[in-house]
């Protein structure tokens, strides 16, 4: 009962589990109280946060005992709790500023400031939070962040951001702007104009508009982004976006490499971006013994396939792995297409097993009564397989596979409970 209220109070019931445990553990002095509670897991928390910023308010404003009022926040000297202080969504904005420099009369607190190895982190850290004004505090009246900020900053600061351009804009903007009265500016009169973030080559962006943006910027870093267009290509691929495919292709001059290490490019990608690597690569080979993705559900995928394969298309390679991949990703209607077209031609033991650990039981009913044909291997039933029908309580599935099946005899025997 008290797990379930602490619940409903926080409204997280991974927090409030933690909460109920720290409460449960009793001290010297009677249950644990809010101090006892780790910074970081307070900065996680509204509610949690909100009762220790009262109390601290509390000492500080009505009792006008500032020392006693910090001590509640005592904690963060302690640099997981300083990282948390900074990265946490749940602090307002005028809250954080006044926190801040009431934190700083804390001596272990200004010296992880001036800790070379947070020092420079201090501004990404605080780009975790998404508030804008916080970013804006620390830019513009703090001079002790080091802006030579290398190219994984800046991966993360836009995979932060996501798509959010506007957001990304600001932030750079503002560095840009503020760090014209600061010191470092002076040492490069020929760079006064530009963002003082130094980079190295960056290998991913979290979304084709984010590419493009840092595309059209990248001459207004102290040293000019090098962005790598072969990891932009793959990336495209990744994200199934045909769009920056296209662009990234030309913009880079770059020739996808479609050798057995580079499957990356087609292998979990959708079906219009394959069709047309497949249509303009000729040096493109489809194997699917490397192919996860089960043509991504796609049937206008498969078909594809297919007939270049019956065309004999020397470039396409189907086998047993095709109808295990779909099996497995319970894609009934690819599989049902694939044994009409293409027959038994190499069926293997996965076929089953991984129709029914799906728990499609079309596809159970596809799979049961067609033979294993791949080249010395016997059909078995894996103890995963067995445990799937146990554990989900698949009567139905076990009905078809005792009663209607060439394979009945594996499960003569076999009881759920």
């Amino acid at each position: 009962m008290k797990k379930e209220l602490y619940t409903q109070v926080f409204n997280n019931i991974v927090i409030s589990k933690r909460i109920f445990g720290f409460v449960q553990r009793k001290t010297d002095d009677g249950y644990r109280s809010l101090d006892s509670f780790p910074l970081y897991i307070v900065f996680l928390n509204e509610k949690l946060f909100t009762l220790k910023y009262q109390s601290y308010k509390y000492y500080k404003n009505k009792i006008g005992n500032r020392k006693e009022a910090l001590k509640k926040f005592k904690q963060i000297k302690e640099k997981n709790e300083f990282i948390g202080f900074f990265e946490s969504k749940t602090i307002p904005s005028e809250i954080f500023i006044e926190l801040y420099q009431d934190f700083k009369d804390i001596k272990e607190f200004n010296k992880l400031l001036k800790d070379p190895s947070v020092q420079n982190k201090i501004l990404f850290y605080s780009i975790k939070s998404l508030d804008r004004k916080r970013i804006e505090f620390l830019i513009k009246d703090e001079h002790r962040f080091d802006y030579n900020i290398k190219s994984y900053y800046i991966t993360e600061i836009t995979n932060i951001m996501g798509s959010k351009i506007e957001y990304i804009k600001y932030i750079v903007d503002s560095i840009k702007k503020y760090s014209k009265n600061y010191g470092i500016i002076k040492s490069f009169k020929k760079e006064k104009d530009k963002v003082p973030l130094f980079t190295n080559e960056i290998w991913n962006v979290e979304s084709f508009e984010v590419l493009k943006y840092l595309l059209k910027e990248k001459e207004s870093f102290f040293s000019d982004l090098t962005i790598s267009g072969e990891y932009m290509v793959k990336d495209a691929c990744k994200k199934q976006n045909l769009e920056m495919l296209v662009f990234s292709i030309k913009q880079f001059n770059v020739k996808p490499n479609f050798n057995n290490y580079n499957m990356e490019y087609w292998r979990d990608t959708s079906f219009e971006i394959f069709k047309y690597l497949f249509e303009t690569y000729t040096d493109l080979r489809f194997n699917d013994i490397s192919f996860h993705s089960a043509y991504n559900g796609d049937l206008e995928y498969a078909k594809y396939i297919v007939e270049g394969y019956i065309n004999k298309d020397p470039r396409i390679l189907i086998t047993y792995r095709s109808l295990d991949r779909v099996a497995e990703k319970g894609s009934f209607d690819l599989a049902e297409y694939f044994l009409s077209k293409v027959g038994h031609l190499e069926v293997s033991r996965d076929a089953l097993n991984n129709s029914i650990k799906s728990g499609d039981l079309k596809l159970v009913n596809l799979f049961k009564n067609v033979p294993v044909t791949k080249k010395g291997e016997n059909f078995t039933i894996y103890d995963s397989t067995y445990q799937y029908i146990k554990k989900n309580n698949r009567l139905d599935i076990l009905n078809t596979l005792q009663n209607d099946c060439i394979y009945s005899s594996y499960f003569e025997n076999f009881i759920i409970n």
